[in-house]
């Protein structure tokens, strides 16, 4: 997959697609009011979507244009976003559809930012890299987001010393403003995170945790990643251990889910590009109706 322009703008019309077939009140409720409110200071227009409020209504640019038009207001207060993004050759393996994580983490890192850069959001991201992590500059708009693209796809599958564990808490120590901060990472990386480190973290920001499924290393023709070989067929193709993999994945997960829950922290997984978009609209839906279970 190549990340370029065309890239970029095919993720953008499909964000825009999508939110035109279903509803745009996942992006005007909650979600919005972090990054736009009532203040003096006027932003610009858009065309009036149902929930908006209309009292904001401006009746002589609709009355020009023809168009129900609403006015939008900078907020007193705006919240960043981060990415603290999984790194390391783990990122080359596979999802069960047969999707690199890796293009499954970038997917999920456009789609994010498109919606933010929507609501007038500054993004910005944060990946492990050899022994340190990189970190780059809040902004918004297309050069922001094709950076960080670039930047993420350049650094994420070389090796690193620094897990994703380290990497939040490097962000959450790091800076102190509140934020909306969005972890992309695998099961490997749920093992890591610890509900101190998640309680951290929730302080002053509010936290989703988006985890991208691995491969399964039972079936046909596994490569295990970590040893640069194929699993041998008689363990790939064993139903018991298949059966102890996905009590193994069960455990993590839902002990996982439940320190989200107690915590107030968004969690999802996904297991394909093709479901980032319904991953990612369901996920804020939840967030709008504080569902975190």
């Amino acid at each position: 997959m190549k990340i370029d322009d065309a890239y970029i703008d095919r993720m953008r019309s499909a964000v825009t697609i999508y939110t035109k077939r279903r509803t745009s009140d996942i992006l005007e409720g909650n979600f919005r009011s972090l990054y736009r409110g009532r203040s003096l200071e006027f932003d610009d227009l858009k065309e009036y979507q149902p929930g908006d409020d209309v009292h904001d209504i401006d009746w002589k640019s609709s009355s020009r244009t023809g168009k129900t038009l609403i006015r939008r207001y900078v907020a007193q207060r705006r919240l960043n976003m981060l990415f603290v993004a999984d790194a390391g050759a783990k990122m080359t393996g596979d999802t069960p559809s047969g999707a690199p994580k890796k293009e499954v983490a970038l997917a999920l890192m456009c789609v994010i930012a498109c919606l933010a850069d929507r609501q007038g959001a500054a993004f910005n991201g944060m990946v492990a890299h050899e022994q340190a992590v990189r970190y780059g500059r809040y902004q918004s708009g297309n050069l922001n987001l094709s950076r960080l693209l670039h930047d993420y796809d350049r650094l994420i599958c070389r090796p690193s010393k620094v897990d994703i564990a380290q990497t939040l808490d490097f962000a959450v120590s790091y800076e102190t403003r509140p934020r909306l901060i969005f972890v992309l990472t695998d099961i490997d990386g749920l093992t890591r995170i610890d509900e101190r480190l998640l309680r951290k973290a929730c302080i002053r920001n509010d936290v989703f945790v988006i985890e991208i499924e691995d491969a399964f290393m039972t079936g046909e023709d596994i490569l295990e990643v970590s040893a640069g070989r194929l699993v041998r067929p008689l363990i790939a193709r064993s139903r018991r251990l298949h059966e102890e993999e996905l009590k193994l994945r069960a455990g993590v997960e839902g002990t996982f889910h439940s320190m989200c829950v107690r915590n107030r922290v968004m969690f999802t997984s996904i297991a394909s590009e093709a479901a980032v978009m319904d991953k990612v609209m369901e996920l804020l839906s939840r967030y709008r109706y504080e569902d975190f279970g």
